[in-house]
């Protein structure tokens, strides 16, 4: 008579190897589909052509300008950034300062949160709504201002701010309260002439951003409750079957 088979829960480890292989490869085969592949090489020739043609037309000056500068810049003026004290000592004495240059490092987390993580975690969760975190950390963590607000209609709608009047009362009251601390130290640094390093717009500007990483944790949170896109029409399908 032939072999009985063995039961699966008996089975050795060598068994779901080869399948656990295969359902990996399956898994990144499926993620370079047709739509994604077509979005990929299109902006890639684009940008590629559009930036040769630059280069041809401007050579070293376009790469310093356009690429390079932002390694190696120190703006020390209409700064929110953390890193405001340390860019205008760099830029007032730049020989006494330390050889590690610090604000070229600056972009490192900036890069690390809104380029890598934020996408990788929130983009399959609401796309308009990843876009929205990533342009609030890169301007949380840099020094740009309201970049994120064409998002916002997207967010909004199922942001705990709305959901919680307090709590969007609170954030928006904090949000405004610790810029406009900021900017009457600027005025009376850029206007009046005094010295108003520190401690006032070290410790506004630390405040301002400790405000925006806390709502940029709310937007983050609120996203990563919504269910993607694929379950909900996974839901649906089932429901009508």
């Amino acid at each position: 008579s032939p072999p009985a088979s063995t039961p699966a829960h008996e089975r050795s480890p060598a068994h779901k190897e080869p399948a656990d292989q295969l359902s990996s490869i399956t898994t990144i085969l499926r993620f370079f589909n047709r739509s994604r592949t077509i979005l990929v090489t299109s902006s890639l020739i684009t940008f590629i052509t559009l930036n040769l043609l630059m280069y041809t037309i401007y050579s070293t000056p376009f790469l310093q300008h356009t690429f390079l500068y932002h390694l190696t810049r120190i703006d020390h003026r209409h700064n929110f950034s953390p890193y405001n004290t340390l860019l205008h000592l760099s830029s007032a004495a730049p020989d006494k300062v330390s050889s590690l240059k610090l604000e070229s490092l600056a972009f490192i987390p900036q890069i690390t949160i809104s380029a890598v993580l934020i996408p990788i975690t929130l983009s399959k969760k609401d796309l308009a709504g990843t876009m929205l975190a990533q342009t609030f950390a890169f301007v949380a963590f840099n020094k740009y201002f309201l970049w994120y607000l064409i998002f916002l209609p997207f967010y909004l709608p199922y942001s705990s701010f709305l959901s919680s009047p307090r709590l969007g009362i609170l954030a928006l009251t904090l949000w405004i309260g610790t810029q406009a601390l900021w900017l009457h130290q600027a005025y009376r640094l850029e206007f009046l002439g005094l010295s108003t390093f520190v401690p006032g717009l070290f410790v506004s500007g630390l405040l301002f951003f400790g405000v925006n990483v806390w709502i940029l944790g709310i937007i983050v949170e609120d996203i990563g409750k919504r269910d993607s896109p694929n379950r909900d029409s996974t839901k649906s399908a089932r429901m009508v079957y």
